[in-house]
């Protein structure tokens, strides 16, 4: 008798592709991230960030807002890292401008794009005040940008 092979399918698309999205959508910039695009996004980030970790080693995944969460939370679980979520203010319930791990020596920023790079200097500032030891960005993953440029503050992009 001949087994059966059995292919795994990622877990994110098994469980999200039969639901269909037919709410209206307020935001007009996290258009991938409210739509069936969504399920080849995280794969794509997957192997993308994968790839480059293997060459520019880093230990958490650095992000705020909620542009940066929502792809942070889904590489963090696939990719067994752990978390910095840099609140937006100071007025949280929680009191401090950091969740997540303190401990990371290098980190990789996720967002969907710069556009001044606040966010971006707001993530990497936050860090090095709040942290006790030298933190190091060593990446950028921007997972929805049209621009093409391969460094921001001396951080490379990956894109």
């Amino acid at each position: 008798m001949k087994k059966k092979v059995v292919r795994k399918k990622s877990p994110l698309k098994k469980k999200v592709v039969s639901r269909k999205i037919t709410h209206s959508i307020q935001t007009n910039y996290l258009d991938k991230v409210y739509s069936k695009q969504f399920l080849d996004l995280v794969p794509e980030a997957i192997k993308i960030i994968t790839a480059y970790r293997k060459k520019h080693p880093f230990d958490a995944i650095a992000f705020t807002g909620s542009s940066g969460a929502a792809i942070a939370f889904p590489l963090s679980f696939f990719l067994k890292l752990p978390l910095i979520h840099i609140r937006k203010d100071d007025k949280n319930h929680y009191g401090k401008p950091i969740e997540g791990t303190i401990s990371s020596k290098k980190y990789l920023i996720v967002d969907d794009l710069i556009a001044s790079g606040a966010t971006i200097r707001k993530i990497v500032k936050t860090i090095n005040k709040e942290y006790k030891h030298k933190a190091k960005p060593v990446g950028i993953y921007l997972y929805d940008s049209d621009r093409n440029f391969p460094a921001f503050d001396k951080i490379p992009i990956i894109a």
